[in-house]
């Protein structure tokens, strides 16, 4: 049987949510009004009830997210939303917390491992499939090899990250952001810490680089991976996004769309299907370099490649590249481009210092040779002969996003109607053959010219009105005559009932098996089992601790002691700097110093576990490792 691909879109809220569908999601994920990841991003139970309705009608799926920390005073209020969203027939909750697997009060819901879980070995993975949870959200840090390894380990779907913004640390690993600011990413508050730009220094206290952004990532951007994905057992293809506005999300998610369908098109059939219906049509073409966005990389899924991972001089969006400047002072400026610009457009530039430096347009006026356009900017910018231009808002493209005719999305259906006897029937069937029929008894005054009721009946029963449907079909049969008032209702009332029963045929099933009493040990990164557990468990209340200690935990600590081990990272800012010995010549002994990471009166130390390829960041304190 040919196996569901699911593209994951992210949802701030339930226009977001409706838009993404329309582009092509085959499920969203959006927060729950409190204790989701993205503590601004929270939505009513009624706007998720809502969600859900319009995704169920196309056979799409709703995820909420539940994936914080909570406390024990926390637990009663988040138990009782999480019934909540429940009741209003969401799909599944993603979370992080340990309690929601083992509490006795909690929904009879499917579970999902939030990335927050840090879920990078088969062990790992298989704790948490016995423990009940139906998908893993897996490390975005994992190459295509250790996918399919976790693949082979559990029966459980997999999820990846292909397209967004990306943490510098393991998910769920990083306490920078609470050590620096008191707001923690485990409770949705990061304030990005690692956005931030650092000095590097040495033991010998040499400034080595000054003002960089050394653990600002670039985003991810795995379209060309996705085939290699899927055949590794990624099941869910997910964006990065639940801050993001809807030109973001319809844009990335129509592109990843083209990409999942050409490779179920290029497998064939038999290999892979959509997880939703619906035709799709766009008012606009997508683009992935238009719109927010740092620097794309494909970061660490094929791990013979490798490349500059880091937005080292800016953590801001610099959009596309339009080309460079050729001459020019104050306001007025040459640029070399084949690019459409616009009055309105916002551009940007490295300056002399490798500053990023944005402007607006006032005005465009294009040379008779084409190729260039001279441009008079909204103020003086430090522009200079050969600046390399980029545009962050290209305002004509957001206007199409915006616009009620960005996409649309029409399930496919097909009819008739029939009369005989005194009784009519009028019958439509969509796509995955869920159908509906109106019967009622009538005395029709036969009509007095066939072909034209014929054409009337098709031309009335081919609308659809604001139903999301298309008619790709209908028998007219041999009708009476009908009025068309009543083909109108009689036609509204059968698309009104098959839309009805298309959203309960997708309703979420009711989990009633009772949760697994799972007894496998967490275990470390090299699947050694774990009987002690520090601060980085994320261990924060009673239900959670109890998860632990049946599976042979004796010491768990709860929350985090200030001070100590703040980040573990796959990425590595010596191996960034080409100064890592063990894979570059001729490096710069001043880097194979202990180093240390700078931010106002902060100081970091970091260790390099070159065996494992890990770099931690820690805290300093009175000179000494915390």
């Amino acid at each position: 049987m040919a196996e569901s691909l699911e593209l994951l879109a992210p949802a701030a809220d339930k226009s977001v949510a409706k838009a993404a569908i329309d582009c092509g999601a085959d499920a969203v994920y959006i927060g729950a009004p409190r204790f989701g990841a993205r503590v601004k991003a929270g939505n009513s139970v009624s706007d998720i009830a809502e969600t859900v309705r319009y995704a169920h009608f196309y056979g799409a799926k709703v995820y909420v997210t539940l994936n914080t920390v909570l406390s024990d005073a926390e637990w009663p209020e988040a138990c009782r939303m999480a019934w909540q969203c429940h009741e209003a027939g969401v799909d599944a909750f993603i979370i992080q917390d340990m309690a929601w697997l083992t509490a006795d009060n909690r929904p009879p819901a499917v579970w999902h491992a939030s990335t927050q879980c840090d879920i990078r070995t088969p062990e790992k993975a298989r704790m948490l499939a016995e423990a009940g949870v139906s998908r893993l959200i897996l490390a975005r840090e994992l190459n295509l090899d250790e996918i399919g390894a976790i693949h082979a380990a559990v029966p459980v779907e997999l999820e990846a990250f292909v397209h967004g913004a990306l943490c510098v640390s393991y998910s769920g690993q990083c306490y920078m952001s609470e050590y620096l600011f008191g707001r923690s990413g485990n409770r949705g508050e990061c304030a990005q810490a690692c956005r931030l730009a650092y000095d590097l220094v040495n033991a010998s206290g040499k400034r080595l680089q000054t003002g960089l952004h050394l653990l600002s990532l670039k985003d991810l951007a795995l379209g060309a991976y996705v085939a290699d994905m899927a055949a590794r057992g990624i099941r869910s293809f997910k964006i990065e996004g639940r801050l993001k506005d809807i030109c973001y999300v319809r844009n990335v998610t129509a592109h990843y769309r083209r990409v999942l369908d050409n490779v179920m098109a290029e497998a064939g059939a038999a290999a892979y299907r959509r997880a939703s219906v619906g035709t799709i049509r766009l008012g606009f073409e997508p683009d992935l370099e238009k719109g927010f966005h740092r620097p794309y990389g494909t970061h660490f899924i094929d791990s013979a490649k490798t490349g500059e991972k880091a937005s080292l001089y800016t953590p801001k969006a610099m959009g596309e590249a339009i080309g460079r400047v050729r001459s020019g002072s104050g306001r007025r400026w040459l640029l070399e481009t084949a690019k459409p610009l616009r009055s309105g457009d916002g551009l940007c530039f490295f300056d002399a210092g490798r500053q990023l430096v944005g402007f607006g347009l006032n005005e465009v006026r294009s040379e008779p040779a084409g190729g260039r356009v001279w441009i008079q900017t909204a103020k003086d910018v430090a522009l200079f002969p050969g600046a390399q231009v980029f545009r962050n808002q290209d305002l004509a493209f957001e206007k199409l996003l915006r616009s009620d005719r960005a996409a649309s999305r029409r399930v496919v259906i097909k009819g008739g109607f029939a009369y005989e006897a005194g009784r009519a029937t009028l019958w439509a069937q969509d796509e995955e053959g869920i159908a509906v029929r109106l019967e009622w008894p009538a005395d029709y005054a036969a009509a007095d010219n066939i072909e034209r009721m014929r054409d009337n009946l098709r031309k009335q029963m081919l609308k659809t009105g604001d139903m999301p449907f298309e008619w790709t079909d209908f028998d007219t049969g041999t009708p009476p005559f009908i009025p068309i008032a009543e083909l109108n209702a009689r036609r509204r009332e059968l698309l009104s009932a098959l839309y009805e029963k298309r959203v309960a045929a997708h309703t979420a099933p009711v989990v009633t098996a009772a949760p697994p009493a799972g007894t496998l040990p967490p275990t470390d990164e090299n699947g050694r089992v774990q009987t002690r557990l520090d601060y980085r468990a994320n261990v924060a209340n009673e239900w959670a601790e109890r998860f632990y200690r049946r599976r042979g935990v004796t010491q768990v600590t709860r929350g985090r002691q200030p001070g100590q081990w703040l980040m573990q990272c796959k990425y590595c800012i010596r191996y960034e700097l080409r100064q890592c010995p063990r894979h570059f010549k001729n490096t710069d002994p001043d880097y194979q110093q202990d180093l240390f990471l700078i931010y106002k009166a902060h100081t970091f130390a970091l260790h390099f576990d070159c065996a494992r390829e890990r770099m931690e960041v820690c805290a300093l304190k009175n000179g000494h490792d915390a």
